[in-house]
């Protein structure tokens, strides 16, 4: 039954849905974007090490103590 009811909200017996968002745009309304592609790129604030970071966690006393537990 619940699979009855979940396919049923999903199809056209189900509830309404909320009608597209462009309904609610006037008319008038003009959008005009201009992108920059000349910006570089916004620079991470990670060391590009991030791989070295995570091999050393896997091999660190801590998780080496966590995973000695689990056994």
């Amino acid at each position: 039954l619940w699979l009855a009811g979940f396919i049923e909200r999903m199809t056209t017996g189900g509830e309404t849905h909320l009608p597209p968002i462009s309904k609610f745009i006037p008319p008038d309304f003009k959008f005009n974007c201009e992108f920059d592609n000349a910006k570089t790129p916004a620079k991470s604030t990670h060391p590009d090490d991030e791989g070295e970071l995570i091999i050393n966690y896997f091999k660190s006393e801590a998780f080496m103590k966590i995973i000695n537990e689990e056994k």
